[in-house]
């Protein structure tokens, strides 16, 4: 029964401290996408076979190339508003390798025109070595005020 209740201990430690890494890996991701100064840190988050879905746009990328070529953040004329961050984070859960962040693009001009607030909600799968393997974008890029006045 020791030899048990020693055995549950242990994994949970363990589990405790795969959960630390990878609140350190998404927290380190979150800041570099909010930051937007860095894209090859940025994209040094994902595995060579990650697959991107942006389920709004209906568009997938099927690997970290067309990832980078999906995102490129050399392409416009991007610039925050307000000396805010790109991005805010409101909610976060880590489940084992799966982590869901709520939050907001905070407002932005991209080529002249302004653009934002979006509310997003981004699921991503992590593999063993701490790489964005799979990842869904859910990004309100037409707040309901834009559409209906509201």
């Amino acid at each position: 029964m020791k030899r048990f209740l020693g055995l549950i201990l242990v994994m949970l430690c363990v589990s405790v401290r795969a959960n630390e890494a990878l609140q350190s890996t998404v927290d380190a991701y979150f800041s570099t996408y909010a930051k937007r100064t860095d894209f090859e840190a940025f994209m040094a988050f994902y595995a060579e076979d990650a697959k991107l879905n942006d389920v709004i746009y209906g568009h997938v990328a099927e690997n970290k190339t067309q990832i980078a070529s999906f995102f490129d953040w050399s392409s416009g004329q991007f610039s925050t508003l307000d000396s805010q961050p790109t991005l805010t984070i409101a909610q976060q859960m880590i489940n084992q390798q799966s982590v869901v962040t709520k939050g907001t693009f905070n407002a932005f001009s991209f080529n002249g025109k302004t653009m934002g607030p979006w509310e997003f909600v981004i699921w991503q799968e992590f593999n063993a070595s701490g790489k964005i393997v799979l990842q869904e974008d859910w990004i309100n890029y037409t707040p309901k005020k834009i559409m209906v006045g509201e």
